[in-house]
């Protein structure tokens, strides 16, 4: 299992986060996102990561408890356009210990742009 999950990793924020972990010498890394947009492809093109996973596959793997040995979470999966249930069994899964296995503290960074506040 990969060290680092960055969900919304092929983004321009995710991929730049992907990029800065590589910089530290760091390639053990799941992306986590939708590569529908040829744009995404492009920002992961000269990265180094371990391996992919598409976004509608990441519930099913928190579920599961795929994610117990990652050292961190980069939470940067898009918080609009209905992704809000994704956030909660993100947080729901470090709660229990399935991402992370952190019960003392979170290990699980949270970030969004403005794009949020934009659609209200």
């Amino acid at each position: 299992m990969a060290k680092y999950i960055v969900t919304g990793g092929a983004g321009f924020i995710g991929s730049n986060v992907v990029r800065a972990l590589n910089d530290r010498g760091e390639t053990d890394i799941l992306v986590v996102d939708d590569l529908n947009d040829p744009r995404k492809e492009r920002h992961l093109a000269s990265l180094k990561y371990a391996e992919y996973l598409d976004k509608r596959e990441l519930r099913p793997a928190l579920r599961a408890g795929r994610f117990a040995d990652a050292t961190a979470v980069f939470h940067l999966g898009a918080l609009t356009g209905g992704n809000a249930v994704g956030n909660v069994q993100v947080c729901k899964a470090e709660r229990k210990g399935s991402v992370c296995d952190c019960p003392e503290e979170s290990r699980i960074l949270w970030v969004r742009d403005g794009g949020l506040q934009h659609r209200l």
